[in-house]
């Protein structure tokens, strides 16, 4: 499974060789794989966004675009019913 984020600009969201130079502590690339099954590294679920959104796409993001606020976008999804453990849900 791959998980990837795109931008209008540039397509996929990366670091180019001069922006891994000049930021070498972030992700190079914000994709994400998972080997999905239950013998293998489980399947992707809202804590796995979530460390891709914090750990890679906002910090290149920031890189590529510092005068910029990202907006992301999510479709199609099974995190669409994800919520915090802590949050409030009337059912």
């Amino acid at each position: 499974m791959v998980s990837e984020f795109l931008t209008e600009i540039n397509g996929r969201l990366h670091l180019k060789q001069a922006d891994i130079e000049k930021h070498p502590y972030i992700p190079e690339k914000a994709r994400y794989f998972l080997k999905p099954g239950i013998n293998q590294e489980g399947y992707w679920t809202a804590e796995h966004l979530l460390e891709q959104i914090e750990c890679k796409a906002i910090s290149i993001f920031e890189a590529l675009y510092p005068d910029c606020i990202a907006v992301f976008a999510f479709d199609n999804s099974s995190n669409h019913a994800a919520f915090s453990k802590d949050a409030l849900v009337a059912s």
